[in-house]
């Protein structure tokens, strides 16, 4: 008697690939959310570097003769939002150019990622009236209880209801991202 070739798989074989298969999703999917997580920080972060770069370079050509960053309210106020005087200058300028200080498009990604497309605050602490530190701070969609920071500064950083953030004493020179409180990058 000639028995029948078997072909295909057993119901066994099934279970045991869709197992396999179950649990590498499972260590793979939150992995890879993570990844993209730390990816869209780093972005964020070397955006912000643009931006800090930015507050250097207006301070050190002192455009507008203030002596420093641009101030909080009076001109050349920093607008949260436009990142003027930063970005560009106005053509009523007696330069005859228009000065950026910042790469546009790192601006642009970054207020798509900010919450409301906006710095949720800014500063330049006057100190004997010399306007020589300043931060700024935002949260973004993606991870919004995470602050991001953009300092030159030792004053406190506050948030946009004026609550503390970091107490005086602690300098910042850079960008830094703090979640709950505690630096994270």
């Amino acid at each position: 008697m000639k028995q029948a070739s078997q072909k295909g798989f057993t119901l066994l074989e099934l279970l045991v690939t869709v197992a396999i298969l179950g649990i590498l999703a499972a260590v793979a999917i939150p992995n890879y959310y993570g990844y993209t997580a730390r990816a869209q920080r780093a972005s964020v972060i070397s955006d912000g570097r643009s931006v800090y770069r930015g507050m250097m370079v207006y301070y050190m050509e002192d455009p507008d003769g203030s002596g420093g960053y641009p101030m909080k309210d009076d001109a050349p106020a920093f607008n949260k939002c436009t990142f003027y005087p930063l970005l560009a200058r106005t053509t009523a300028d007696t330069d005859n150019d228009k000065q950026v200080y910042i790469d546009i498009l790192s601006v642009d990604r970054l207020k798509e990622r900010m919450i409301g497309g906006c710095v949720d605050s800014f500063d330049s602490p006057d100190v004997a009236t010399l306007n020589d530190q300043f931060f700024l701070t935002f949260r973004t969609k993606r991870s919004p209880d995470e602050r991001i920071i953009v300092a030159q500064t030792d004053q406190a950083v506050l948030d946009e209801n004026n609550a503390e953030v970091l107490p005086a004493g602690q300098y910042l020179d850079g960008v830094f991202v703090f979640k709950n409180g505690q630096l994270i990058y």
